[in-house]
C-alpha cells in the first residue's frame, strides 16, 4: 500500500478523539513534533493532566528541538516536556530501554503473576470443584476443564456442561 502524502494526528480520550493538526507525511522529524503536544496542552489541558505534574521541578535541559527529540526516542530515551509551568511525562510511563511500552510489561507482568496465583488455587481446589460438579450435574464423563480469562480475572469452564467456576482471590 502506498502511503498516503499527508497524516491526520489525533489523540484518544475516555470516549473522545481530539484532532490536533493534519501534516505532510514527508515532514522532517514528523513524529518528534513538540508543537503537536502544545496543541493539546493549549486546547483542552485536562485531557492530558494525568500526564503532568505543576510542581516546581527544576529541568536543567528542556528538549525542544525535533532532531534532537527524534534521536533519543529512536534510542529509546524517555523525554519529560515543559510546557509553560507544566511538566509532561509519557503517558503509561513510555518506553524501557530495550523499546518496548513500559505500560505493556507491566501488564504482561500483572497477568503472568495473576496465572501463577490462579493455577495455585487451582491445584488446591480441584478436588472441591470436581464434587460440586458431580453434585450438580448427573455425568458419568470424567470433568475436563479450560482456563479462561473473564473479565477482571480467570475462570474455569467446565468443557461438558460449561459450568463457570469463579477463582476466588488468586
Amino acid at each position: 500500500m502506498d502511503k498516503s502524502d499527508y497524516l491526520l494526528f489525533i489523540y484518544i480520550h475516555s470516549n473522545n478523539v481530539y484532532f490536533i493538526d493534519f501534516r505532510p507525511h514527508d515532514e522532517d522529524y514528523i513524529f518528534a513534533q513538540k508543537e503537536l503536544l502544545q496543541i493539546i496542552h493549549d486546547e483542552w489541558p485536562l485531557v492530558i493532566k494525568s500526564s503532568y505534574s505543576n510542581s516546581k521541578i527544576k529541568l536543567e535541559i528542556n528538549i525542544d528541538k525535533p532532531e534532537e527529540i527524534d534521536n533519543l526516542r529512536k534510542n529509546n530515551i524517555n523525554i519529560i516536556h515543559k510546557l509553560g509551568d507544566d511538566i509532561y511525562i509519557s503517558k503509561g510511563g513510555g518506553l524501557t530501554t530495550s523499546g518496548k511500552a513500559l505500560f505493556a510489561i507491566t501488564e504482561s507482568d500483572k497477568l503472568y503473576f495473576m496465572t501463577q496465583k490462579a493455577e495455585s488455587w487451582i491445584t488446591t481446589e480441584i478436588d472441591n470443584i470436581k464434587q460440586d460438579l458431580k453434585n450438580l450435574y448427573s455425568f458419568n464423563n470424567k470433568p475436563e476443564f479450560k482456563l479462561e480469562l473473564g473479565e477482571t480475572n480467570f475462570i474455569i469452564k467446565e468443557i461438558n456442561t460449561d459450568h463457570i467456576v469463579k477463582i476466588v482471590n488468586p
